[in-house]
């Protein structure tokens, strides 16, 4: 019986894995059960039998590549040079959870709606709890500082092809990605305007025509 389980299990991770390279590869609409099934080297009947149906395998899938982003982040109780370096490097696009994630995320219809969900869900912990030993500045608008940071990481691999046909690279491989990681550390940290005081007038401008906004929005 334990044997059975076991076998059980490989069977299922063989199947998801499959599942989250082809997804990545051609999308969630492109890929059907048998195709998976053939990568996996197990019947349509197996995959249905772990998963139910192709969506029910794809929240698997979701659950599977948050869990292993995330993991990685929360391991590091404290971040240093060599865990960066380690994180970004398997960060590369063509990795196939970053190629699921740039698929998902954009394609048509709200197949990437539970996926966004919980990397929001999942960036907002990392910062709260201060995980990583990095937090954000407090913000009076948390859940829009969540959805921005979130979106502002993921551009990375969303956009992986421009940024590295920018860079004069013909993709995205560690080393453009560790400049490109470079380049947005520093603006996240070190602010990418210079704050004289037209911009400082601006920003708090801004800021007030944005609350105030809000103020009416919620008094109609």
């Amino acid at each position: 019986m334990c044997s059975a389980r076991s076998h059980d299990r490989t069977s299922a991770a063989r199947i998801r894995d499959a599942a989250i390279d082809l997804f990545g590869r051609q999308g969630f609409g492109g890929t059907t059960v048998r195709q998976i099934a053939v990568q996996a080297g197990v019947s349509q009947a197996l995959v249905i039998h772990h998963f139910g149906d192709k969506k029910s395998l794809r929240l698997a899938c979701d659950e599977q590549v948050v869990d292993e982003l995330f993991a990685q982040k929360f391991d590091a109780v404290q971040m240093d040079i060599s865990t960066m370096d380690r994180l970004v490097r398997e960060s590369v696009p063509e990795s196939p959870p970053m190629r699921y994630l740039a698929r998902l995320l954009t394609e048509p219809g709200n197949v990437g709606d539970v996926l966004w969900d919980k990397m929001a869900e999942g960036t907002r912990a990392m910062f709260e709890d201060g995980a990583t030993g990095v937090r954000t500045r407090p913000d009076p608008d948390s859940d829009a500082q969540t959805q921005v940071m979130l979106s502002v990481g993921l551009s990375l691999i969303v956009f992986a092809p421009h940024i590295a046909r920018g860079l004069g690279a013909a993709q995205m491989d560690a080393t453009v990605l560790m400049r490109a990681h470079a380049s947005l550390m520093r603006m996240l940290t070190l602010g990418a305007f210079e704050l004289d005081e037209q911009t400082q007038r601006l920003y708090d401008d801004y800021l007030a025509h944005v609350a105030n906004t809000d103020e009416r929005g919620s008094n109609d």
